[in-house]
């Protein structure tokens, strides 16, 4: 998957550099802030699960075609629940929680299609960080775990953005996360100020 990853950004990197022809914003700083669906997935137990989303990110443009960026993404609390049988205390009700924190390194190509409208993609590394807490009732009693994990991982992701004036866009986009055993994924809409 992580090759997949690699070959997927490189190919958006590469065709952006190939093909971009209208002059696009001046160097400088912009800060942005968006939100969205986050969704979680784990192969090994079956979890799939998602919920709403924030994102807060920088970045400097480096020319007509490249710029880098720094995002914090809180991915919410993705939640499901099962019921479950014990041995001892009998069926019961178990709810797991996942919530997830992002911080992604990113590289960014530009493909300006007019003045207003371009195709952005994406690729980079990220840091994630997740906490897990199994919670289950039973008739008997109750019982509780939890556990955290990080990692780092690579991403990738696609876009658009329409430009309001020289300083304001808005974009939409889909950003993935190559984690192991799962996929890590949002869909978000954000708004951007540059300086």
């Amino acid at each position: 998957m992580q090759t997949r990853a690699w070959i997927f950004g490189l190919t958006i990197l590469g065709s952006l550099v190939a093909t971009n022809a209208i002059a696009a914003p001046d160097r400088g700083f912009y800060v942005g802030a968006g939100a969205g669906r986050i969704n979680v997935e784990d192969d090994g137990s079956g979890f799939d699960d998602g919920d709403t989303g924030f994102k807060l990110f920088g970045g400097y443009v480096l020319n007509e075609i490249l710029a880098v960026e720094v995002t914090y993404i809180d991915g919410g609390s993705a939640e499901e629940s099962a019921t479950v049988f014990d041995p001892l205390l009998g069926f019961g009700n178990a709810t797991l929680e996942v919530d997830t924190s992002v911080i992604n390194l990113s590289i960014l190509g530009d493909l300006l299609l007019t003045e207003q409208f371009s195709l952005f993609g994406r690729l980079g590394y990220a840091f994630i960080d997740t906490d897990l807490d199994i919670s289950a009732q039973f008739a008997a009693g109750s019982a509780s775990a939890s556990d955290s994990d990080s990692s780092s991982e690579v991403s990738y992701g696609i876009g658009v953005v329409y430009r309001f004036t020289e300083q304001f866009e808005a974009r939409a986009e889909f950003e993935g996360f190559d984690v192991s055993d799962g996929e890590l994924n949002g869909f978000t809409a954000s708004a951007l100020f540059r300086f």
